[in-house]
């Protein structure tokens, strides 16, 4: 078998620089027509929101912050799962979206949401919305609202 392929390349070369040159371009083709990436997101798409609440206790803090922002948040769309947790002083509500949702509209009904996070919170709460993205990946968006 082989030195049948040999002895057609040695007697028709042109047929063979023809065949390579073809191959040459298809593999060429494909290969700028494959989408790279170089560095690839392992990481779910994740929206934290990170609630201060100094001087309370843990206990208060899940009663006053953290089940009001839940109930407000639970309702987006695209959500696979909320959790959260709270400690004296902090809550921390982790949203996870499904893997094939836009992080811009994932961001965007979160921002909604929490425009309207006034409304639910104790009168002592003020909501500032920091998209601080540049310290975690750019997929994974904090926001922090301080009491």
């Amino acid at each position: 078998m082989f030195y049948s392929l040999i002895r057609f390349s040695i007697y028709k070369p042109y047929i063979i620089i023809a065949f390579i040159t073809l191959l040459t371009i298809f593999c060429s083709w494909k290969l700028f027509q494959t989408s790279l990436d170089i560095f690839p997101e392992f990481s779910p798409k994740l929206v934290i929101i990170q609630t201060e609440a100094l001087g309370l206790s843990s206990e208060q803090v899940e009663n006053s912050v953290t089940r009001p922002l839940e109930s407000l948040l639970s309702g987006i769309a695209n959500i696979e799962y909320l959790r959260s947790e709270s400690i004296a002083g902090l809550s921390v509500l982790t949203l996870t979206f499904n893997e094939g949702s836009s992080h811009s509209t994932n961001r965007q009904l979160v921002t909604e949401r929490l425009n309207g996070a006034k409304n639910i919170l104790p009168k002592y709460c003020e909501v500032s919305n920091h998209n601080a993205s540049s310290f975690f990946s750019s997929h994974n968006y904090d926001y922090r609202l301080f009491i």
